[in-house]
């Protein structure tokens, strides 16, 4: 059975859309969906935290709790779960920048599944996260396309980063861009062709790729070099991205 190509988060996000909303871009370089651990979307719950953080001024908080009490299914709430909800409402208006990373995913977690953010529960506590922030953008007239997209380009990055990182302890610091993403619908083959910066000691290694069929390959160099290991039959599809993504940014 072929896997999906939309990762569940996205999915999440899509559905609470209007059916008649269009994307501006598609979603994904190509390929299936990206494998993105637990502990990243521990980190993206944070993100929707930091993207709705702005529309929740003092003044706009009755209006914001209204939403959240309709879409938590307010008339199963108990009057104590509305009292908790109202806290953690008051307490999210305050937050400043200097608030710790963890205190801000609990505080979002907390509204979006009233419990706390776990490894257990990251899966389901960033769908929800995820889905709360385009209903709030939605509420205040922001189209949520950018959202979207940086999304999917943080789902993307975060799963070359889990794979590559034993090959390339500071990949995380030197990617730049990845420009192609390719693979079958099961999975089983996923290439990838991206822009690194380069270190004091090698210069010119400006292009890497990284294929996952039977065991990892791995190689950085110059762009001829990533796309030497990248299969036949992507070749064509990687090379013209490859250049094109060249072509935008000399």
């Amino acid at each position: 059975m072929a896997r999906p190509l939309i990762h569940p988060l996205l999915a999440a996000a899509l559905e609470v859309l209007p059916k008649t909303y269009t994307l501006r871009t598609p979603l994904h370089l190509g390929g299936p969906q990206p494998v993105v651990p637990r502990s990243a979307q521990s980190e993206i719950v944070l993100w929707c935290a930091d993207t709705v953080l702005p529309y929740v001024s003092s003044t706009q908080r009755g209006r914001y709790g209204h939403l959240l009490l309709e879409a938590q299914s307010a008339d199963t709430l108990t009057l104590e779960a509305r009292r908790a909800l109202g806290r953690s409402l008051d307490e999210l208006a305050s937050v400043t920048a200097q608030t710790s990373a963890l205190r801000l995913a609990g505080l979002v977690s907390t509204i979006v599944q009233r419990d706390r953010l776990t490894p257990r529960n990251a899966v389901r506590t960033a769908r929800a996260a995820v889905a709360r922030a385009v209903g709030v953008l939605q509420m205040f007239d922001v189209a949520p396309d950018a959202f979207l997209e940086a999304l999917d380009a943080r789902l993307l990055r975060t799963e070359l980063v889990t794979f590559a990182k034993r090959r390339c302890r500071d990949i995380n610091e030197r990617l730049e861009t990845i420009v192609h993403r390719a693979g079958d619908a099961k999975g089983d083959t996923v290439v990838w062709a991206f822009r690194l910066r380069p270190r004091a000691e090698a210069p010119g290694a400006t292009w890497g790729a990284l294929v996952r069929n039977v065991g990892f390959h791995w190689i950085e160099g110059t762009r001829a070099d990533a796309l030497a290991i990248i299969p036949d039959e992507h070749l064509e599809a990687a090379t013209a991205a490859a250049f094109a993504d060249d072509a935008l940014g000399s």
